[in-house]
């Protein structure tokens, strides 16, 4: 998970999708509990910490964050202490509403700032390796990753007023 900050020069952008992720959780609340709840835990307690400022990212924000931009995310977890309830990580999430244009996927990749080793000696991990924050996966073609942010750009300014 990575943890979420709202920086001051940007807080326009970072504190509206924040705000837009909750609101799209609140208002299909009960597709996300149907369809996350048994994989990722209970909504309701998720939906408190996603609302903490400088709190871990919850998977219930990335996949809400998918109706927000209008696009699919592709989650891209390593094989590194891999079990099977970790299936739900390495995913394609798609808008909720599928009647509104997608605006192509973007892919995210799980990592940590640390190497290997450091990350399972941390004290709270228990041994285990744990990711702290995601990085996209950029493909090598030019072309389709700038049509693809910029239709992603010209959602957030259309529906959301960001120049």
């Amino acid at each position: 998970m990575f943890q979420k900050h709202i920086n001051v020069k940007s807080i326009k952008l970072d504190y509206l999708i924040l705000v837009r992720t909750i609101i799209e959780l609140v208002k299909n609340k009960m597709h996300y509990i149907a369809q996350y709840t048994n994989h990722i835990g209970p909504f309701d307690e998720a939906l408190r910490r996603i609302c903490n400022n400088n709190s871990y990212c919850e998977l219930y924000e990335l996949v809400a964050l998918a109706s927000v931009l209008r696009c699919e995310i592709q989650s891209v977890y390593p094989y590194i202490d891999y079990r099977a309830e970790m299936k739900i990580m390495n995913a394609v999430y798609k808008p909720v509403d599928i009647s509104v244009p997608n605006n192509g996927r973007l892919i995210i990749f799980w990592t940590s700032t640390k190497d290997e080793i450091s990350t399972r000696n941390r004290l709270s991990s228990g041994g285990v390796w744990s990711p702290n924050h995601f990085v996209p996966l950029i493909q090598q073609c030019q072309n389709h990753r700038t049509a693809s942010i910029e239709r992603v750009q010209m959602t957030l300014e259309v529906e959301y007023g960001i120049v």
